[in-house]
C-alpha cells in the first residue's frame, strides 16, 4: 500500500468511524453471535506505549473476523495487519487467554509487534455465544 492509498483509507476509516455511531452502528461492535469482528486503532504507538482512551479512531477495514469456532476452539490465532511498512507487515496474536476472556464478556486490547519503532492496537470485543 502506498502513502496515497493508505491516506485514502485512513480518511474513508474516520468517515466510517464518525458515521457509524451516527447511522445507528454501535462502535463497540458488541453483540455478535456468529463470532467476533477485530478493530484496528490508527494510532501508532511506541513499543512500550498503550493507547490513549481518547483516541478511538480506527477501522475494521481488511481486519480479521473471528468465528464462534475459533473462539469455542481456543487456539491461539496469528493474524497480518493489513498496515505495513517497507515490505514488513504488521501481525498480532490472538492468545487462548484473550479468547478466554472475550467469551467471558470483557472487551480485550492486544497489540501488533513492533515495525519501523511503532505498534498499534487491537480491539477484540466481548463476545455473547448464541444460545
Amino acid at each position: 500500500m502506498n502513502r496515497r492509498e493508505f491516506f485514502q483509507v485512513l480518511g474513508a476509516g474516520a468517515l466510517i468511524s464518525w458515521a457509524w455511531p451516527v447511522l445507528g452502528g454501535d462502535p463497540s461492535l458488541d453483540g455478535a453471535q456468529d463470532g467476533i469482528q477485530t478493530f484496528a486503532y490508527y494510532q501508532g504507538l511506541g513499543p512500550a506505549e498503550s493507547r490513549s482512551a481518547s483516541r478511538t479512531d480506527g477501522t475494521i477495514y481488511k481486519m480479521p473476523f473471528i468465528t464462534a469456532d475459533q473462539i469455542r476452539a481456543g487456539e491461539p490465532l496469528n493474524f497480518e495487519f493489513w498496515h505495513g511498512h517497507t515490505g514488513k507487515t504488521h501481525r498480532f496474536m490472538v492468545t487462548l487467554e484473550d479468547l478466554r476472556r472475550v467469551s467471558e464478556g470483557e472487551d480485550v486490547e492486544i497489540y501488533t509487534d513492533v515495525i519501523e519503532g511503532h505498534r498499534h492496537a487491537i480491539k477484540l470485543p466481548r463476545w455473547s455465544p448464541p444460545s
